[in-house]
């Protein structure tokens, strides 16, 4: 859906798995990562973000607003086979990364339905027109991130729901 989406729009994307991607690669062009806990780029480079995932022994994986440690976004338990999926969680963010000196699309989510719904986050324009509604004014060049839920239906994902953003 993201190679798709920058294609029309006549940017060249250059597929690479996470673990054959390099801090050189990052730092030639701006980059969209794609995954979440499975991808070491995402956790190294949202680790100090506000929002972040995080393993919690008794939740399973969330999502930790570290403005209130306390407030977590969801909890999927990834022993859990597909099909018994109720929920999903997902963080999708724009933002210039200092170590990389580029802009940094990050599509993620908890498990593989939000990563999936990530997708749809970001090229869906009526999803970006509701992140603008709750944006500060020039948003459009802040970095910003979403947190977001989709509900799973029959082994599809719906429509992401926003749950939380920050604009800095």
């Amino acid at each position: 859906r993201l190679a798709n989406f920058l294609g029309g729009k006549k940017v060249f994307a250059e597929v690479t798995r996470a673990d054959e991607t390099t801090l050189a690669q990052l730092r030639e062009r701006p980059a969209v990562l794609i995954g979440g806990f499975n991808n070491a780029w995402i956790m190294r480079l949202t680790g100090q973000c506000r929002f972040s995932f995080v393993r919690d022994a008794e939740r399973g994986l969330t999502i930790q607003d570290r403005s209130d440690p306390a407030n977590r976004f969801g909890a999927v338990n990834t022993r859990a086979p597909l099909a018994d999926f109720k929920e999903d969680f997902g963080i999708v963010m724009r933002y210039f990364e200092p170590a990389t000196g580029q802009q940094t699309v990050i599509a993620s989510g908890l498990a593989y339905y939000g990563t999936l719904a990530s997708g749809e986050f970001l090229t869906d324009p009526k999803l970006m027109e509701m992140v603008a509604a709750r944006a500060p004014k020039g948003w459009e060049k802040m970095n910003f991130q979403v947190v977001f839920s989709t509900k799973i239906i029959n082994g599809e994902t719906s429509a992401p729901h926003i749950l939380a953003t920050h604009f800095w």
